[in-house]
């Protein structure tokens, strides 16, 4: 079993968003056999989950793909700045599979750098995922992919596939695409992203990482709307505590079919993770 916790819901069941009181994130029993892979059930991440956030970089935790932590900022349009109905953090999303939910879920057993997993959530739906984690010409390479079906949601089927690259040098790249084709919505959203970073040794306290993002949503929430987003900024990572600080410079962009003047958002944001 593996209990972690996170801000989740006043019942300790609430898998993917923030209140203020602490819950249960992961909840669930496994089997392991060596030659037949792994069975668990309960609560705790789908079969898709993590598969559009595949990375070699130590910025991973930073950069969030667009879906910022502007989530009580609102555009604002025109020269008077009259605010919008929606915030920055509405228009974009990672697509990042199913998620954490309560689950069946299977793993195979690791084949020449490749294992393929399969889940089913209580509401019905289900996935299915592979992942490879390897060498090429010497590169370290890692990718995955995944089909989802929410069955009885508005979801409908999405998908993604994400790659990343790391040299010895300390440069990395990663990049990913994927889409969705939302029930009775109208929406057909799609995703993509291209990242670096650079990462060297400047100070006792760890690696330093400097990175540079650009991601583009399409038709997330609202039917053509397209949101881009570009970020720089750098990771400091704090090894003898496990822990980091960074710093991110970030600017979103906003159209419409009706040509809307929407004003940009510029950002500057300083974080700190405490690993414990």
């Amino acid at each position: 079993s593996n209990d972690d916790f996170n801000f989740g819901s006043t019942t300790g069941n609430d898998p993917s968003t923030n209140t203020t009181t602490f819950g249960i994130r992961h909840h669930f029993v496994s089997m392991t056999h060596k030659s037949m892979g792994t069975v668990s059930l309960g609560q705790t991440s789908s079969a898709s989950d993590g598969t559009m956030e595949t990375t070699l970089g130590g910025a991973s935790a930073t950069v969030l793909s667009g879906n910022t932590m502007l989530g009580s900022i609102r555009f604002t349009t025109g020269a008077n700045g009259a605010f919008t109905g929606f915030t920055a953090a509405a228009q974009p999303s990672v697509l990042d599979g199913l998620d954490l939910t309560d689950v069946i879920r299977y793993y195979t057993p690791t084949f020449a750098g490749f294992t393929v997993a399969t889940s089913h959530l209580g509401n019905g739906a289900w996935d299915v995922a592979a992942r490879y984690s390897g060498k090429i010409a010497g590169l370290d390479v890692a990718g995955a992919a995944f089909f989802a079906n929410q069955k009885g949601g508005t979801g409908g089927k999405l998908w993604g596939v994400s790659g990343t690259v790391a040299h010895a040098s300390g440069i990395s790249l990663r990049a990913n695409y994927g889409g969705q084709h939302g029930e009775n919505t109208g929406l057909k959203t799609k995703v993509w992203m291209v990242s670096g970073d650079y990462a060297a040794k400047l100070s006792s306290l760890g690696s330093t990482h400097f990175f540079v993002e650009f991601y583009r949503a399409e038709d997330v929430a609202n039917a053509g709307f397209e949101m881009d987003t570009f970020y720089v900024g750098v990771v400091q990572k704090l090894e003898s505590i496990g822990s980091e600080m960074s710093l991110t410079c970030g600017k979103h962009t906003l159209d419409d079919p009706a040509s809307t003047d929407y004003n940009d958002i510029d950002a500057l944001m300083f974080q700190t993770l405490l690993a414990f």
